[in-house]
């Protein structure tokens, strides 16, 4: 969830606001690839929805519909207008919401991103944009090695900041190291290698709304609760389903091979006969018998004398420690069976969670706790937050929806932009 920098009773206000009418402000900022500020487009934003979808290639896209009647906006990065849209320019999306207990608006970021594709319809200008981490998806074409013993974290600083042009980070001091060399040759992807070291740890790698780069645990704690009633968010009936296809019981983490020491008196050669035959390190865990995903009869998915065994394997080379293996193996597969079931919904738009947020729903007819996957935030004040879905919306519609929740809680004002 993304820190608000507020403290924890403002917080509550904060929420409590949420869940009731409140006034909200959408503002749309263009900035250089360096995040510097060059124009602001609020006035002329008609719609649009921020996208969250963690099996995208970036886990956050952007939508976004202007009306451009005075033709302001130019499609060429070299037009002497601050506004001019192109491949090198950036989108900033802030999401303000009143809190009249505090007296004060809350600004969320919910976006910030390249421009990928840009279209206009006389007097529509449609414009696509993608999550930072496309800016580091290209190849390395100079090649960069980094040493072993390197810590992991200033690993990843320095891949993202040399090959991917990152000056903004959010990561920890962590001891781990690298247990080999890190070569990237030509054809290397620098958010690959950069991820495959974060796996390594079992963190999570991703940019937040505002643009930075977080490096975190995944989260074992719910951090918002979804419910119905006179004060809950949700509007629409939880849809509820899973297949087979997305079923793992089985995490088994294939690593790298172990570090190995010279014996007294072996030779250079014999050390490294022995170190070739090593075999790599492994790490396995089996979901429990109790568990109604496991693959044992009674209680999960075997029949008595055949379990049945639903494997991902994971294949990462930094993984250098059985400990570290294991631990990597059993998170995973915890995470794995949170996900065993889908859960879609509409809600009231809470604009500060992130992708793989754990979050919990409590409804009248069913609860459980699940990670944020996906997820579509509306830019339209009026417009509800797809919860398990990205939804689809015309960007050139300017009829206004109505919603269910204007019935409950009335509609949210706009707030001016």
């Amino acid at each position: 969830m993304y820190p608000l920098g507020i403290k924890g009773s403002d917080r509550r206000q904060f929420h409590q606001a949420l869940r009731s009418s409140h006034s909200v402000k959408v503002r749309v900022y263009v900035l250089n690839l360096d995040h510097e500020h060059l124009a602001d487009l609020t006035e002329e934003l008609e719609d649009g929805q921020v996208n969250i979808d963690t099996s995208g290639e970036t886990s956050r896209t952007a939508t976004i519909s202007f009306l451009d009647k005075g033709r302001t906006l130019d499609f060429d990065s070299d037009s002497p207008a601050d506004g001019a849209l192109f491949a090198n320019r950036m989108l900033r999306i802030e999401y303000r919401v009143k809190v009249d207990a505090l007296n004060d608006w809350v600004e969320v970021p919910i976006f910030t991103g390249p421009v990928t594709s840009l279209d206009r319809a006389g007097d529509v200008v449609n414009v696509e944009c993608s999550g930072k981490e496309i800016l580091a998806m290209g190849a390395t074409w100079e090649q960069l090695q980094i040493k072993k013993g390197t810590p992991k974290v200033d690993a990843i600083r320095r891949i993202m900041r040399e090959r991917g042009g990152e000056s903004r980070f959010s990561l920890p001091d962590l001891k781990e190291r690298l247990g080999h060399s890190v070569s990237l040759g030509r054809n290397s992807v620098p958010w690959g290698v950069a991820n495959r070291i974060a796996e390594s740890m079992d963190r999570q790698l991703f940019y937040d709304g505002a643009g930075r780069l977080n490096l975190r645990r995944h989260p074992e704690n719910s951090v918002f609760t979804f419910n119905d009633g006179e004060d809950g968010v949700i509007i629409s009936e939880p849809q509820v389903s899973f297949a087979n296809d997305n079923l793992v019981n089985v995490v088994w983490v294939k690593g790298g091979k172990p570090k190995a020491t010279r014996r007294k008196n072996e030779t250079r050669a014999e050390f490294e006969t022995r170190q070739e035959k090593m075999r790599g390190i492994e790490g396995r865990v089996i979901a429990p018998h109790s568990h109604p995903l496991s693959p044992f009869w009674p209680h999960g998915l075997g029949r008595p004398d055949a379990p049945r065994y639903l494997v991902e394997t994971v294949e990462n080379d930094h993984v250098r420690n059985a400990k570290k293996a294991d631990g990597l193996a059993e998170h995973k597969l915890q995470h794995r069976l949170a996900q065993a079931t889908d859960v879609s919904f509409d809600s009231l738009v809470v604009p500060h969670l992130e992708e793989g947020d754990k979050v919990t729903i409590d409804s009248r007819t069913f609860g459980m706790s699940f990670y944020v996957r996906q997820l579509s935030i509306p830019l339209k004040h009026d417009g509800v937050m797809s919860v398990g879905y990205t939804r689809r919306v015309s960007l050139t519609s300017r009829r206004p929806n109505k919603r269910r929740h204007a019935k409950k809680h009335g509609h949210r004002k706009g707030g001016g932009k």
